[in-house]
């Protein structure tokens, strides 16, 4: 899940739940600054900006209390390389078992470690971080996420850095160094 904070001004109080493509393909058309024009009904969004207008379809539902399952502090933070996060991440990629997709990351004060397996092959693949491109604050620490969710995070941040935050075993919040107007959320899975 993505959380962008930013001020906009709407007319009355407003709820909907965006796809993150739409997003996605925003970040990349949007450049400089302009006026946008946001428009909701009951089952589309609109974006008016340029010569360009573009609609989705909302998500049906209500969004649930995400507020309440992000703590307000973390006990474990990691400072990343994007670039070298997005290799390793890549490579060990190609050892998920396909159904799943279970990355296991074991965060250490020297290194992370990257892991897969594939159990109907057999194949496992482990790779590292470590020195200027990976500095953690924290105990030692192994998490199980779905590839698939850290990749499609990894694709909207536009930073060198990445932070990353987690208590033992919860949330990973991923953020812009000492920036929190954009924040990404993924729950890990459980261990087999």
């Amino acid at each position: 899940m993505s959380i962008y904070k930013t001020d906009l001004i709407f007319e009355e109080d407003v709820n909907f739940i965006v796809p993150v493509k739409m997003f996605n393909l925003l970040k990349q058309m949007i450049t400089g600054e302009g006026i946008i024009k946001f428009k909701v009904s009951d089952k589309k969004f609109y974006v008016e900006f340029n010569n360009y207008k573009i609609a989705c379809s909302l998500i049906s539902g209500n969004y649930p209390d995400y507020e309440s399952i992000i703590p307000n502090e973390y006990t474990n933070r990691a400072l990343i390389d994007v670039s070298m996060f997005k290799d390793r991440l890549s490579r060990v990629n190609s050892y998920t078992d396909k159904r799943s997709k279970k990355v296991i990351l074991n965060f250490s004060v020297n290194q992370l470690k990257l892991m897969a397996e594939d159990p109907i092959t057999g194949r496992k693949g482990e790779f590292f971080m470590q020195g200027s491109n990976y500095d953690y604050a924290g105990t030692e620490e192994m998490l199980a996420i779905n590839s698939v969710y850290i990749t499609e995070a990894m694709g909207v941040f536009d930073t060198p850095k990445l932070e990353i935050k987690f208590s033992s075993g919860g949330l990973l919040k991923l953020n812009e160094e000492d920036k929190c107007d954009f924040i990404h959320l993924i729950m890990p899975l459980m261990f087999n």
